[in-house]
């Protein structure tokens, strides 16, 4: 059913979006025809390479801006407190002209603030948004949400792994659609945490939370990954481990690190 919903749910956004692009279109179909004059001539035009240049320049400047803010965010979840973060999802957001952005805001403010252990903070986020109207891949982010304060603010895992497997349920799209990697990515890597805290690992647990450390474009889910692999090598009793799983999340994100290990600096990588 929640499949269903979120098949309608995306073709409306495509819809919305091919009117808004439909400007955009017609001047580059008309561009082209205006080039083409005799046969395929338009492939040796010297404007039509600028103008295939300037699609390329503007694809960098996307890329760029995202590497961009990537960087601000890793850097601020060094931050003591999640104000400088908090400030980075707000401006990552401020342009963006999506349906429902006011509840994809709510919601990663809560991650984010869960993070630091925030966990009323995180709670009052989510409140602000009348998540049950929502398409079931919205709704998604506020059961993730609520999985994170679970388990990283209230200790409860049992709580945090059922919040996590609704979010990943509620989340499903059909394969090939654009996003859906990520979309599986993130909600598969917040179920990895919550079977590695709830101690109810599978074979894809751990190298879930591996191939998650390597999103580099998206911090948030490298320190919760980096977060699960630490809590599994402190479970797991190997010292020489542990002490490097929880070193390399000190370094990313050392208030996630105090928060689940203590305030005591943790030893160096040998």
């Amino acid at each position: 059913m929640s499949r269903e919903q979120n098949r309608e749910y995306l073709r409306s956004l495509r819809r919305r979006s091919l009117w808004v692009s439909l400007p955009i279109i017609a001047l580059s179909l008309w561009y082209i025809a205006s080039q083409l004059g005799d046969g395929l001539r338009f492939l040796d035009h010297k404007d039509a390479l600028v103008f295939l240049g300037m699609l390329a320049l503007m694809a960098g400047f996307v890329w760029w801006m995202m590497q961009r803010m990537a960087r601000k965010m890793a850097r601020a979840l060094r931050s003591p407190t999640p104000d400088e973060l908090l400030q980075s999802i707000e401006r990552s957001f401020k342009m963006a002209r999506i349906p429902d952005k006011e509840a994809f805001v709510a919601g990663t403010r809560a991650v984010a603030l869960s993070l630091y252990g925030e966990g009323d903070r995180a709670r009052e986020a989510l409140a602000g948004v009348d998540w049950h109207r929502l398409a079931p891949l919205v709704q998604a982010q506020s059961y993730a949400a609520q999985s994170l304060i679970a388990l990283l603010c209230d200790g409860d895992f049992a709580q945090g792994l059922r919040d996590a497997e609704r979010a990943r349920s509620l989340a499903g799209v059909d394969a090939g659609t654009v996003g859906a990697k990520a979309s599986d990515r993130f909600y598969g890597t917040v179920v990895a945490l919550a079977q590695v805290f709830a101690d109810d690992k599978v074979a894809t647990t751990l190298p879930t939370l591996e191939a998650s450390t390597k999103a580099m474009l998206f911090p948030t889910l490298r320190a919760i990954a980096m977060a699960g692999l630490a809590v599994d090598a402190h479970q797991s009793g190997d010292s020489d481990r542990f002490r490097a799983r929880r070193s390399q999340l000190a370094a990313f994100a050392p208030q996630l690190e105090a928060l689940l290990f203590g305030r005591s600096e943790p030893p160096p990588v040998a």
